[in-house]
């Protein structure tokens, strides 16, 4: 599984017979295509899911204000609303490879404005002397990654 592949979903196209098919079933399950979608950030004209991993989508509710008590109040997802929202990801996921190097690039892109990472690309450019790696400090981040990467092959 990719790092956030919720952003890396094709999305859902707007004016779309799709995007149509998705504002039915979320209005069926009593959720509006507004509040439940999110613009795409990688993908312009595209909405998408506001998780990261499929999975996230277990983990949403539905946040309403209370007048008479002037607080938010947390609703979790009902079963129909988790089922038709995993159904909406996958029809986000079909859109996928066609994008995907082009989300790819527009993350870069839009990475390589940052001010923090000009400034560190610029640093990591101009080091005068190359980096050299010994037996042990392999071993060290061979094992700090295996902590993070189970599946990771023994060197």
């Amino acid at each position: 599984m990719d790092a956030y592949e919720g952003l890396f979903v094709g999305g859902i196209k707007k004016d779309t017979a799709e995007y149509r098919e998705t504002e039915s079933l979320l209005n069926v399950v009593g959720l509006n295509i507004n509040k439940s979608m999110i613009e795409h950030e990688l993908h312009d004209g595209f909405v998408r899911l506001p998780v990261f991993y499929e999975h996230g989508i277990d983990e949403l509710c539905v946040i309403s204000f209370d007048s008479l008590s002037n607080q938010e109040k947390s609703t979790k997802l009902s079963d129909e609303q988790k089922e038709a929202l995993h159904k909406i990801y996958s029809m986000s996921r079909k859109n996928m490879q066609d994008a995907r190097d082009e989300m790819r690039r527009e993350l870069i892109n839009r990475m390589n404005d940052a001010p923090n990472v000009k400034t560190f690309r610029s640093w990591w450019n101009n080091i005068s002397h190359s980096i050299s790696l010994t037996s042990a400090g392999v071993m060290v981040g061979y094992v700090n990654l295996t902590k993070y990467i189970k599946d990771l092959p023994e060197l």
